[in-house]
């Protein structure tokens, strides 16, 4: 009777045995596991943070877009109102040429032929310089007959 119940004794602590190694086991899995899901908040944390410093480039980004851009519309309408200033001297310009050269250049026909042309374009020039519209400006021009045609 005894080694019957000796059996059943060994087969118990080794039943316990084996059940506490396996718990140590799912212990140590747990552990493991619980090691796992911190470093994934972890990482989530870091992605998170990563994903915000790239939403603030992104916005610097836009604001130097935005500053460039209002740059260039101000450098592109600088460089218009450049060019009608250096069209309106190149017109002064020609003007004194023309003036230097004198109207004896001209046959005497040719001289009083011109010589409304460039009070129109004195009027014209006044006229802007007294506070008209650009259009003013943009249509002040010398009229040249056919036989002035290549002189200048």
């Amino acid at each position: 009777m005894s080694a019957p119940i000796v059996k059943t004794i060994e087969g118990g602590n080794r039943i316990a045995n084996d059940t506490a190694e396996a718990l140590n086991r799912i212990v140590d899995v747990a552990t493991q596991v619980a090691e796992i899901v911190d470093g994934i908040n972890i990482a989530s944390k870091e992605q998170s943070l990563s994903i915000n410093q790239v939403n603030q480039g992104l916005v610097e980004v836009s604001q130097v877009v935005q500053v460039n851009s209002a740059t260039s519309e101000e450098s592109a309408s600088a460089s218009e109102e450049l060019s009608s200033q250096a069209e309106l001297l190149k017109r002064q310009v020609e003007k004194f040429r023309i003036r230097q050269m004198g109207f004896s250049a001209f046959d005497s026909s040719a001289a009083f032929e011109s010589a409304p042309a460039f009070e129109e374009t004195n009027e014209r020039e006044n006229k802007k310089k007294s506070g008209h519209s650009k259009e003013d400006a943009a249509d002040a021009t010398i009229i040249l007959n056919d036989k002035e045609f290549g002189k200048y």
